[in-house]
């Protein structure tokens, strides 16, 4: 298929009724580098609509028939969007903490083990490297093995008698 002929299909079955002829520089509109992709308000509409039934991205980027870092793009430089997911995420959040703290409450020891990890930092492996742990340290150095029975013996005396 030539290039002509596939922007003659695309336009076709993407429903803009536009002319080929008609655009400036044989452009297609919507396809290509430097197009953007905008949606109008009667999707923007129904995308939040769908973000608040908790629809994925992937879904809606699909519904919109757009690229999935399309839709990125698009819902970071929406408002409208962007509130509408972050307000979904904080009641999300909201809900998913209750449930954990009411699992845990029940008597559930992974959700409480959970709980206490990422609520009150709990550890299972001891500290995280770089933490500021104000333990003291106590380092017990031990003798390396003595050249002869004798040097070793002198050195027990010696020590002895010290304390």
């Amino acid at each position: 298929m030539s290039a002509a002929a596939n922007d003659k299909h695309r336009i076709k079955h993407r429903g803009t009724g536009k002319n080929l002829e008609k655009i400036p520089g044989g452009k297609v509109p919507g396809w290509g580098r430097g197009n953007k992709f905008e949606l109008t308000d009667d999707e923007r509409t129904k995308v939040i609509r769908a973000i608040r039934r908790g629809a994925s991205g992937i879904s809606i980027a699909r519904a919109l028939r757009i690229n999935y870092r399309t839709w990125q793009r698009v819902k970071a430089d929406d408002e409208e969007i962007a509130s509408a997911l972050s307000e979904v995420l904080a009641m999300e959040e909201i809900e998913l903490r209750n449930v954990l703290i009411d699992k845990a409450k029940e008597g559930d020891v992974t959700a409480l083990m959970f709980a206490l990890k990422t609520r009150h930092g709990y550890r299972d492996h001891g500290a995280v490297n770089g933490g500021d742990d104000n333990r003291v340290a106590i380092q017990i150095n031990l003798p390396g093995p003595s050249a002869s029975l004798e040097d070793y013996q002198r050195m027990i005396a010696v020590e002895t008698s010290d304390a």
